[in-house]
């Protein structure tokens, strides 16, 4: 008996030895499956990309004559209206309106042509490429270093002539090439010349000054040259992160499979390598790079306004003198003005004095100077900069670690947001959300275009974002006594934000489902205790603002962007309530508009019924983030709103819609259509929008993961295409033009 009982326990502990290698096996299994799945995609990305950038990317080296067909005009010195031949070839070249000397065409008249007359040979075989070389180093230089002549002497980066009907961008850092139309290749094989019209000023200046002639960098053109073969670090960069996030979204990637579990040393971590710490590190060495300290701030040119970036500096001095008023002289033909904010009697002073002292965007009242800009930046952080360092610090030391701040903080509310309403949650769901978050709030383009404007919007992220961090600790399973402080510390920092930019008081409605959860059920008494809790702190950080409101305009409400000296009397002339709607149209709904020239987006052109101030936009806000249409869309599924009953998760897309319509309007009628300004309201769709989107993805349906997938990759794409607009209001043309001419040029197959 004994025998045989043992017997049996042996089968059945070799049944589960078995059992368990078994089970081993499996979870191995699948391990060396998705290794073998990511190794076999990875090769196939490599064959794909390289195929594209060889065949499809290279096209125009393959399309180009052969090297030995190429011709070269070396251009020497001419004046307008003279000929030359060159000494290389039997190229002759006539310039009219222009002069050329040492590499450098300056242009005199509007209308300047430079005509080459092509050798008939080469004409008559067909001239179908050009080349156009800049000015080389060292000519004409008298000032020590390496520097281009072209570097030096050039009136911008980029130049524009014209061929024919073709338009072509000319650089000043490098040769340009372009393909030739068929039209102008049959005109010069009849006629045996190329002309090339000079456009009557270049991209970044918007006229011509004949006192100020335009200068391009040209010292030769090269007929039927080759386009050289090139592989494109930022191409493949580019393509290869789209094929990664492919990879990374799809319903059966491992992220997909992976929880999300903020406490998780191993997720920690990735958040702080991969996204928090890289981002930070950058903000500080893009500080390094601009300086510290302030520099040239302020801009005037004659029979124009004074523009300076000195708003939060000028108002912190007065502070600390005790006066409400910025110290900016006052023009005595400006303050004797009948009504000193009509544009057009302050154009009759410009027209006459070419010194005025008026004040581009500061606000004019009683005779002084102000800004209207929010008083907490000055006292939070120039007034401390300035008594550590004894200087005042820069936009960029300003702005650029507050928004890096923002940034994490934000992302970091995100995180915590998923985690308490849907902890089965992927660490894939979470990257869509905090990919839309980072689109949605309009971050990048922010950070690009770094001026005075971006502190306020900056500083109010700041504030509201630490804020809205603490509040998301809040819980039921917490003690009173730490829900209170929390609560307490949140509700400060969120009514702080009425110092810097008012609409951001408003993302307090997001904390309303986290404070029901909390109160609900308990007695009235308790209720009431616990709203103090959170309105005692916001009146404290409301005081700032609205004393500040008082001390300078004698009203609590009055922040004083009434008085402001910009476009038009900001006191009496208001968009219409159609034109209102007709730019909540344009801000919530504008497509996307094509060109045929890289990054192939343009800025559409606005137009409503009656006047509304506008600035250059790129899209609706619900079609470059369509991850949050779609998700508030969702609420209309039953299946979605069954999971948003629970803990008041349905108040989320609703507050969060209305209030982004709300804050779409107001800002409609008080500022108008400027891409800046999407921030004072995205927030809102963007936080409403995450309940019905976690919702929808926890349902692992293959269909929802792929479509929110697609959705998520197309705003990448878009944001990327988006931030290298020419005609955008902070084009990288201006900021960072060799940036913006490398990564178009790889987007480009055809020139």
């Amino acid at each position: 008996m004994g025998r045989a009982q043992g017997a049996r326990e042996r089968l059945m502990s070799r049944t589960d030895a078995a059992a368990h290698s078994s089970t081993r096996r499996h979870k191995i299994l699948p391990m060396t499956s998705s290794r073998n799945r990511t190794a076999l995609f990875a090769l196939v990305c490599a064959i794909i990309l390289v195929t594209l950038e060889v065949a499809v990317f290279n096209i125009g080296t393959w399309l180009s004559p052969a090297a030995n067909a190429a011709v070269t005009c070396q251009l020497s010195e001419l004046s307008s209206r003279t000929s030359t031949q060159s000494s290389h070839s039997s190229c002759t070249s006539t310039l009219d309106g222009a002069s050329l000397n040492d590499g450098i065409l300056t242009i005199h008249d509007f209308g300047a042509t430079l005509t080459l007359t092509v050798p008939k040979d080469a004409a008559d075989r067909g001239i179908r490429t050009l080349s156009f070389a800049p000015g080389q180093p060292g000519q004409n230089t008298t000032s020590s270093g390496t520097s281009s002549s072209s570097e030096k002497t050039a009136s911008s980066f980029f130049s524009s002539l014209t061929i024919g009907e073709k338009t072509v961008t000319l650089r000043a850092d490098r040769p340009t090439f372009i393909f030739l139309p068929d039209a102008v290749t049959n005109q010069i094989r009849q006629t045996g010349r190329l002309a090339l019209h000079f456009l009557s000023g270049s991209k970044s200046t918007p006229s011509l000054d004949q006192n100020t002639p335009t200068r391009i960098p040209l010292s030769s053109v090269t007929l039927n040259a080759r386009k050289p073969f090139h592989i494109s670090l930022t191409r493949l960069t580019f393509l290869a992160i789209i094929a990664a996030l492919v990879w990374a979204l799809r319903p059966r990637s491992r992220l997909h499979a992976t929880v999300l579990d903020p406490s998780s040393r191993a997720q920690k971590l990735a958040f702080w390598l991969l996204f928090a710490a890289p981002i930070a590190i950058l903000s500080l060495v893009q500080v390094a790079n601009n300086g510290f300290f302030v520099g040239t701030d302020q801009w005037h040119d004659a029979h124009n306004y004074i523009y300076s970036y000195r708003h939060y500096i000028l108002v912190a001095e007065s502070i600390l003198e005790g006066h409400p008023w910025v110290n900016l002289p006052v023009d005595p033909a400006f303050d004797a003005l009948v009504n000193p904010y009509d544009p057009q009697l302050r154009n009759t002073i410009l027209a006459q004095d070419p010194s005025p002292r008026i004040y581009w965007d500061f606000a004019f009242y009683n005779h002084h100077w102000y800004s209207y800009f929010g008083v907490l930046p000055a006292l939070a952080f120039y007034l401390p900069f300035h008594a550590i360092f004894g200087q005042w610090p820069s936009i960029f030391t300003i702005i650029l670690p507050l928004m890096a701040a923002s940034i994490i903080l934000l992302s970091a509310t995100t995180i915590r947001f998923i985690h308490r309403y849907f902890p089965e949650a992927s660490v894939a769901h979470s990257i869509i959300a905090l990919i839309t978050l980072l689109i949605g709030l309009n971050f990048l383009p922010l950070v690009a275009a770094t001026t005075i404007y971006v502190v306020a919007f900056s500083s109010a992220l700041f504030v509201s974002s630490l804020g809205l961090f603490i509040w998301m600790r809040v819980s039921p399973e917490r003690s009173k006594r730490e829900n209170r402080i929390r609560m307490a510390a949140g509700s400060l920092l969120l009514a702080l934000s009425v110092a810097c930019r008012p609409t951001f008081i408003f993302m307090a409605i997001l904390v309303l489902p986290i404070f029901l959860e909390l109160v609900w059920g308990t007695r009235l008494l308790d209720v009431a205790r616990e709203a103090l809790v959170c309105i005692l702190p916001a009146v404290l950080g409301l005081l700032p603002a609205l004393w500040y409101n008082v001390w300078r305009f004698g009203s609590v409400f009055n922040f004083g962007a009434q008085y402001q000296i910009t476009v038009t009397d900001m006191r009496h002339l208001h968009p219409t309530w159609l034109a209102t709607l007709e730019g909540m149209g344009y801000y919530l709904f504008t497509p996307l508009h094509f060109n045929p020239n890289a990054p192939y987006l343009e800025t559409p052109h606005i137009l409503t019924s009656t006047w509304i101030h506008r600035e250059t936009i790129i899209a609706g806000f619900f079609v470059f983030t369509p991850v949050v249409f779609v998700a508030l869309l969702s609420v209309l599924l039953p299946s979605v709103r069954r999971a948003l009953k629970p803990r008041f998760l349905w108040l989320y897309p609703v507050c969060g819609t209305l209030m982004g319509l709300f804050l779409c309007m107001f800002i409609t009628r008080s500022g108008g259509l400027a891409w800046r300004y999407y921030i004072d309201f995205s927030w809102a769709f963007v936080f409403g929008s995450f309940a019905p989107l976690m919702a929808l993805l926890v349902q692992k349906k293959k269909r929802s993961t792929w479509l929110y997938a697609g959705l998520t990759i197309y705003q990448v794409l878009v944001l990327l295409l988006t931030v290298f607009i020419a005609n955008r209001f902070g084009t990288l043309t201006q900021y960072a033009p060799s940036i913006w001419s490398s990564v178009t040029d790889a987007l480009t197959l055809l020139p």
